[in-house]
């Protein structure tokens, strides 16, 4: 797995490479909703400079997120899942820590005593219903207290099997980094909706047991190490994989970190989580620099 380079105060796995694009010609909705803000506040946190973005995109964040009413009861606090957005390689799910009795926006997260120090030590886990691997989780969390008493954080999960409309979401609790593969859920929630992701084409000759898809939230890459002519095109890291767009202007990738993940059978994927949504539509192809080759895919 990567290198994780991020201001999340519990990364738990190697985690996303950040991206903004522009976008235009995306149906307009009503795009300044509770659900838009709740993501766009979630995906703000996962980025190193808060990302200004266009109406169009927001409609994206509304397009494909789903309110949530799920709540986790820790005893001296409890977690709220707010909101969720995804693609088959991430869920991304923006939620608030109430603590238990009188809240106070001056309490000292940073005292060890603290239940928002608790909350961090006693983490959440996703997993998918009909699997028995937890997903890797990465969490974000902000550092003050909204006046409310309520800290407004972010779960990111990411899994190599994909995730797919309707799949349900086991929620459990994860005391002190113990296993939680075998205890009850605490929460669960549905995949009401799921971005859509485009294959990137692959001349027959180097595409192998490999696939490339771009979805409006991320870029995933998977296949085989076993003899194919697209490895060698295949950066080791993240800094040689770019999105450009039709402009000419490059996707910048911040430096929260990024995920990726080997079998035994030598097979693995990748993932690259954008900053805010892509406008399929701008992207004119991916291209990979890896030790001075370079393989361009028009999109």
């Amino acid at each position: 797995m990567g290198k994780i380079k991020s201001k999340s105060h519990i990364p738990s796995f190697a985690i996303v490479c950040i991206c903004v694009v522009f976008l235009a010609g995306v149906p307009v909705l009503a795009a300044n909703t509770g659900l838009t803000e709740k993501i766009m506040q979630a995906f703000n946190l996962l980025n190193i400079e808060e990302q200004e973005i266009t109406e169009e995109q927001k409609n994206i964040y509304l397009k494909y997120g789903d309110i949530l009413d799920n709540e986790v009861e820790l005893g001296y606090g409890t977690i709220k899942l707010e909101a969720a957005i995804c693609d088959k390689s991430y869920i991304c799910v923006p939620f608030s820590f109430q603590m238990a009795g009188n809240t106070d926006s001056t309490e000292d997260i940073t005292n060890k005593n603290s239940p928002y120090q608790k909350m961090q030590r006693e983490t959440i886990r996703f997993s998918l219903a009909d699997s028995t691997k937890n997903m890797d989780m990465f969490t974000v969390l902000p550092p003050d207290i909204q006046e409310d008493g309520t800290l407004k954080g972010c779960f990111l999960a990411g899994v190599k099997e994909e995730i797919k409309k309707g799949d349900k979401i086991l929620v459990t609790r994860q005391q002190d980094w113990k296993d939680t593969t075998q205890e009850k859920p605490v929460a669960k929630f549905k995949i009401g909706k799921l971005a859509e992701s485009h294959n990137i084409p692959l001349d027959k000759e180097i595409a192998g047991q490999n696939h490339i898809e771009i979805s409006p939230l991320s870029l995933r890459i998977e296949g085989s190490n076993n003899g194919n002519a697209f490895i060698k095109y295949l950066p080791d890291g993240f800094d040689g994989i770019i999105v450009k767009l039709k402009d000419g202007s490059v996707v910048q990738q911040a430096s929260t970190g990024s995920w990726g993940m080997k079998d035994e059978d030598n097979s693995y994927a990748k993932a690259l989580l954008f900053a805010s949504p892509v406008n399929l539509d701008y992207v004119e192809g991916i291209y990979f620099q890896n030790n001075g080759e370079e393989l361009r895919l028009d999109f």
